[in-house]
Parts: C-alpha cells; sequence; structure tokens
C-alpha cells in the first residue's frame, strides 16, 4: 500500500513537472510560427534589398532597408532578452542602415558591401539562435533525466 501511494505521488509529480514542460512547450509552437512568420517578412524585405542592387534600383534598396529597419525594432524581433541577442541585434541595425544610407547616396558598391554585412549579421544571429535553443533543450532533457533519476532512487529504496 505505502509502494503504492509513493509510486501514485511520484507520478502525481512527474506528470505535475511535465505539465510545466508542456504548457510552455504549446505556447512555444505558437510562438515559434509567429517568428517564423516574422522572419521570413524579413527574409522578403531582404530579398527586395538584393534585388535593388541587381537592377540598381535604389528606391527598391531603401524600401527593403526601412523594412527590415523598422521590423528590427518591433517586440516581435526581440525573441531573446540576451547581451549577445542585442549584440547581433545592433549590427544588424547598423548594417541596414548602411544599406540605407548608401542606397539614399545611390553608392551601389558601399550598399552591395553593406548588405553583405547585413546578411552576415544574419547568419551569425541565427547561428546564434540556434545555440541557444539547443541549450534550452539540454536543459529540459537535464529536468527530465533528474527526475527520472529520482524515480529510480526511490524504487530502489523500497
Amino acid at each position: 500500500m505505502k509502494r503504492t501511494l509513493c509510486i501514485v505521488c511520484l507520478l502525481g509529480g512527474v506528470l505535475a513537472g511535465g505539465a510545466s514542460f508542456t504548457s510552455p512547450a504549446a505556447e512555444e509552437v505558437d510562438d515559434d510560427e509567429a517568428v517564423k512568420a516574422f522572419m521570413h517578412a524579413k527574409l522578403d524585405a531582404a530579398q527586395k534589398v538584393l534585388e535593388g542592387l541587381v537592377t540598381e534600383r535604389f528606391g527598391v534598396i531603401r524600401q527593403g532597408a526601412d523594412r527590415m529597419l523598422v521590423m528590427s525594432r518591433s517586440a516581435e524581433w526581440h525573441v531573446h532578452k540576451t547581451p549577445a541577442y542585442a549584440q547581433h541585434s545592433a549590427e544588424f541595425q547598423n548594417a541596414a542602415e548602411r544599406v540605407k544610407k548608401a542606397a539614399r547616396e545611390e553608392e551601389l558598391d558601399a550598399a552591395s558591401l553593406a548588405y553583405l554585412q547585413l546578411t552576415m549579421s544574419c547568419i551569425n544571429c541565427h547561428k546564434y539562435a540556434r545555440s541557444i535553443k539547443i541549450a534550452q533543450n539540454d536543459r529540459i532533457d537535464s529536468r527530465f533525466d533528474q527526475i527520472a533519476r529520482a524515480a529510480t532512487l526511490t524504487g530502489e529504496n523500497r
């Protein structure tokens, strides 16, 4: 009887602990979809800049850079609250400003270089964001491992 009660309590604890992981996960799926849609819009704006660069249409370059700047200042942009993410965002914004300035001055080479820097800032930031996601998943896996070990230890003590 005591053992059954202990198992029920442990199972309840595991389910309660699991619930704290599943609720945010459900929210995370919605958040992930919103972030994915937002990043696709950013990609569309970046492709507009590229289109302007290859066709030497400086207005198109400015429009794409403006759109990316506005997006980078919105709440949806700030998916991580870390100093490193803030640095990546600042680098992106600086590069987008340089693209916009070069387009205003109709300097194709300067706009092209700034666009390459902007693209590299995107790649570096996404690499960083993936590393955060991996670390978060490792922490969740670690928490489940701790729960499983606790369950095993409780079973061994019987």
